[in-house]
């Protein structure tokens, strides 16, 4: 099974093969003959959905779908866009679906928990009410996009812990009395400047015992339809000159599915991650249609991973950088 992953503007995509995400009563599931198997196509984007989805629609690739998230409020991001916005990537055909992003850090709903409004499972019921106001359309795949994940879940530490994050999944995922449960997605950011580990020792410590955690990843089960995981990848470490295709190629996937090949290999002491990612897992990887300069350049000015090193050389010579 295939997956692949690219970003664009400010926008970050997933690739993923058919089975990737259990579709098979929602949008993605074949609706012509020729379609032997969808490519569902899920896009974060931080504030230019409208130019994304627009260049999307005016191409769209056969036998795909894509997933856009609408970025919450500008101030407050415990709410959301009006109902339109995100009516304005349905309207765009059958293959386009919005997402409703779902914001813990800053302003968010970490705020909100912490301001003593309610539990997480009350922000994950209250954000239900806020997506219920939008008029979504469930029956084709449009759902919630939360963001993010970080290292304090990764360690079980305050603020986001395991169960707080438990909480919160389980009141996206069922909302107030009477809702419909709605499986939706959720990013997983991996807290190092966005690439290039400084720790690597560390970082797979720290993963252990996360893997390992059976309760939390069975928990998750049926209430995560995607599990993006940031995996931005470093032109000058995968690029090496003098390096062979294959070569290159090999290291790249080592690296962006570094956590589903260790769920894999931690035997019966991961089997609940394994399942569940096997399942849900998408590693969330750059492309080159976003220049970016990489975490620990220029102390980390911009961008996920670096992906033009000609933005580099040009910053290094006092040039301005050109983007795409």
């Amino acid at each position: 099974m295939s997956k692949f992953l690219l970003t664009l503007a400010l926008a970050l995509g997933v690739l993923t093969g058919g089975q990737v995400a259990r579709a098979a009563d929602s949008a993605s599931e074949p609706t012509a003959p020729e379609c032997s198997k969808r490519v569902e196509v899920v896009f974060w984007t931080a504030n230019r959905h409208r130019p994304l989805m627009r260049a999307l629609a005016a191409n769209p690739a056969p036998c795909t779908d894509y997933w856009i998230s609408i970025p919450a409020g500008d101030n407050d991001k415990t709410t959301t866009r009006m109902p339109a916005v995100y009516r304005e990537v349905r309207n765009l055909g059958p293959q386009f679906h919005p997402l409703v992003e779902v914001v813990l850090g800053g302003t968010g709903w970490g705020r909100w928990v912490a301001a003593g409004n309610g539990s997480w499972y009350d922000a994950g019921v209250e954000m239900r009410r806020r997506i219920a106001a939008l008029n979504l359309r469930f029956d084709l795949g449009e759902t919630w996009l939360l963001n993010e994940f970080n290292r304090t879940t990764r360690i079980d530490g305050d603020p986001y812990t395991r169960s707080a994050m438990k909480e919160l999944v389980r009141g996206l995922y069922e909302g107030a009395p009477g809702m419909q449960p709605l499986p939706g997605a959720v990013e997983i950011g991996v807290s190092f400047g966005h690439q290039n580990l400084p720790d690597v020792a560390a970082y797979k410590a720290e993963l252990k015992p996360y893997l390992q955690d059976a309760d939390f990843w069975s928990f998750m089960q049926g209430k995560v339809r995607w599990l993006l995981h940031e995996a931005y990848a470093d032109s000058r470490n995968h690029g090496v000159a003098g390096s062979a295709l294959e070569e290159r190629r090999s290291h790249l996937e080592d690296y962006v599915f570094h956590l589903r090949e260790l769920a894999r290999a931690g035997g019966r002491h991961t089997t609940a991650a394994d399942r569940f990612l096997d399942d849900t897992y998408v590693p969330f990887v750059n492309g080159g249609g976003y220049v970016a300069p990489g975490g620990d350049a220029f102390n980390f000015v911009g961008g996920h991973g670096n992906t033009q090193d000609v933005f580099v050389l040009r910053k290094r010579s006092g040039l301005s950088p050109k983007r795409d």
